[in-house]
């Protein structure tokens, strides 16, 4: 087993949490966090929950878009690294905490953020889930988002449908035929509840690569409370649909790796 090295960053939120770095490979980094914090800003108090897989460094690769991407996603704000960008978020929710203030439910604040590591094949990609919910005291979900996305490493950047598929092919504009097997795979491998309905005229807007697949999220599921609908189609069936360069990069760098 690779040695694991761990250190401790004295900043004003691992003050609150205790929270640690840790090298998971002499190559790489990634923050795994799972702690919450209490913040108090007047008459209003806020708890950040987090569960994180914070990839931080890959040998010398910064991955600074990525960086700009999970910080927009979680503070509202773009940074170059996680816990300057995390302290910032929090100083706009107050000060820390020891306890819950005796205040009523609409003055307290839920904030959830969850980070997963997917899959990641060296040199090449990184796939993660994105999830950050805000409620209030009374339960209701006062903002809600979700993402799954993949990393090109060589290229620095996160990649979108638009990177992936041939767009005239994909929306069938000069021949409806792509459109309709496209949408035929979508179903086959649908992974959906029981009666949600997907509006397939949407179908693709959230894509990532997974192992020899690619994750074709569907949204939320409206009648089974914590579970995506997606389809998770083999990327062997939509090569059709590629365009030259992405063809070319997963036909020979798609294997599972590093899971």
């Amino acid at each position: 087993m690779k040695k694991v090295f761990i250190w401790i960053c004295c900043f004003v939120w691992c003050y609150a949490l205790g929270i640690t770095a840790q090298t998971v490979t002499p190559e790489s980094l990634v923050r795994n966090v799972d702690e919450s914090a209490l913040f108090r800003n007047g008459t209003s108090v806020y708890v950040v929950k987090l569960k994180m897989d914070w990839p931080e460094h890959i040998g010398n690769n910064t991955m600074l878009s990525l960086q700009h991407y999970l910080t927009q996603f979680f503070f509202d704000e773009e940074g170059d690294k996680f816990l300057p960008a995390l302290n910032l978020f929090t100083r706009t929710k107050g000060l820390p905490a020891d306890s819950m203030p005796d205040f009523s439910d609409e003055h307290r604040y839920y904030i959830d953020c969850t980070l997963k590591l997917l899959w990641y094949a060296p040199d090449e990609w990184l796939t993660l889930y994105a999830y950050k919910q805000e409620r209030n005291g009374e339960g209701r979900v006062l903002s809600s988002k979700r993402q799954y996305f993949t990393y090109d490493m060589k290229n620095d950047k996160v990649i979108t449908q638009k990177d992936i598929f041939n767009q005239s092919r994909l929306w069938g504009t000069y021949d409806d035929d792509y459109r309709i097997v496209f949408e035929e795979l979508v179903e086959h491998f649908a992974q959906v509840g029981e009666h949600d309905y997907i509006d397939m005229s949407k179908v693709p807007q959230n894509v990532a690569l997974y192992q020899n697949r690619l994750i074709i999220d569907l949204g939320e599921s409206l009648t089974n409370v914590g579970r995506d609908n997606m389809s998770l189609i083999p990327l062997e069936h939509l090569t059709f649909l590629f365009t030259k360069d992405f063809k070319k990069r997963v036909k020979t760098k798609n294997r599972p790796t590093g899971e």
